[in-house]
């Protein structure tokens, strides 16, 4: 299971705190946190909650990893990932402490996962935000690199040479691009599967069974779903299903019996 050391944590709120030269009271009335709730917080007596702990990390200029557990790189500024020249695969010296960090995260999120999640829900969302918060600060190269190691979908062996394709041109797109594969990384480690790979059909009965459960209108699935339509029936899918995963109550998806992945020669005709 999952440990959140609160003691450990209030520490950093402090420390990065008095880093930044702010009073207690300052940084309440920064984040609008009460006063007795941050004394609270930087005691250890009390765990901040994912909203808080997103808040407590931007007025303090630091990442949501780092306030966790100490090891993800401090400062949150964020570099376009085809700039990032300080963390390539490449690298002679040691293993990039940001990259290390979501290895770190990924595997721990494996084992959870293994166990069925469901026991320690506000320490797996904790640990879910600090790695969304590491890999948008990785670079193209570490995310290829990622990529390949969570065995992503045939349809990403081509991402990073697509990704400096529109890096001078699209930034935007190409910032998104990387945000989508991050998504689809972390999906490997809730999900035990790449959301993306999974065929329509098995994408169009997990709508149905989210519709069920949650009450939603999920339209692809009384309309059929054709690939044009995937991509936004894979963002209505995601947060849903990885709150059932996380307690404990999401569907099976290693089992490729029950959720087919896409034939990849199919794929490429398409």
């Amino acid at each position: 299971m999952i440990e959140v050391d609160v003691v450990e944590i209030g520490k950093r709120v402090r420390a990065s705190r008095e880093a930044k030269g702010l009073s207690r009271k300052a940084l309440a009335d920064l984040t609008g946190i009460p006063y007795r709730t941050m004394e609270n917080f930087e005691l250890g007596s009390q765990e901040p909650s994912v909203s808080r702990m997103r808040t407590l990390a931007e007025a303090l200029g630091v990442t949501e990893g780092f306030l966790i557990d100490g090891k993800s790189d401090a400062n949150p500024e964020k570099t376009p990932p085809w700039e990032d020249e300080s963390e390539t695969p490449e690298d002679t010296g040691p293993e990039p402490n940001t990259l290390k960090s979501v290895r770190s995260q990924l595997a721990t999120l494996d084992e959870e996962r293994a166990k069925g999640f469901g026991t320690n829900i506000e320490a797996v969302a904790l640990l879910l935000d600090g790695l969304s918060a590491d890999l948008e600060r990785l670079s193209a190269d570490n995310l290829s690199a990622l990529i390949d190691e969570r065995n992503l979908f045939e349809d990403a062996e081509g991402w990073l040479l697509g990704i400096s394709e529109i890096m001078e041109d699209e930034p935007e797109e190409a910032i998104s691009a990387c945000e989508g594969m991050a998504s689809r990384i972390i999906d490997t480690a809730v999900f035990g599967a790449d959301l993306c790979a999974l065929t329509n059909d098995a994408l169009t009965e997990l709508g149905e069974g989210v519709g069920m459960r949650f009450g939603m209108d999920m339209g692809f699935v009384n309309f059929g779903l054709d690939d044009s339509d995937r991509d936004h029936a894979i963002g209505l899918l995601r947060p849903a299903l990885r709150n059932l995963a996380l307690a404990g109550n999401g569907p099976d998806m290693e089992d490729g019996s029950l959720y087919p992945i896409q034939d990849a020669a199919m794929n490429e005709a398409t």
